[in-house]
């Protein structure tokens, strides 16, 4: 498990970290985001599969903010392998409340998030 002392302390100090962190999912509701839900050939993207990925994700976020690999502001591509459903969001807020803007969503096996973007593949 530990191989040492130091270790544990780390890995415990890490954990109430990640519990101090508190990231709210909001689905950005323009035309645009609503109107990319349905186009999917028959295929409706829901709000509850909108925000169940974009859980999935949050650990891996919260990870990547706390060891400094991702910075409020950013720009980030996730990507469920299970069913091609691809978010674009935008972390905002500040201190340890943010919330996960969700801009668009797509089902595309091969999207290609802009040059910059971070992907969370979960």
């Amino acid at each position: 498990m530990f191989k040492n002392f130091d270790e544990f302390i780390v890995e415990r100090n890490l954990a109430k970290i990640q519990k101090n962190i508190k990231i709210k999912v909001v689905i950005d509701a323009t035309v645009h985001s609503d109107e990319r839900k349905r186009r999917h050939e028959g295929t409706v993207i829901t709000d509850s599969d909108i925000v169940s990925t974009a859980d999935k994700a949050l650990p891996k976020i919260t990870d990547e903010l706390i060891f400094d690999k991702l910075d409020i502001g950013a720009f980030i591509h996730i990507y469920n392998p299970k069913n091609n459903l691809n978010l674009v969001t935008k972390l905002e807020g500040e201190g340890t409340n943010m919330k996960l803007v969700i801009i668009t969503v797509m089902i595309k096996k091969d999207f290609k998030p802009k040059k910059g973007t971070k992907t969370v593949i979960i």
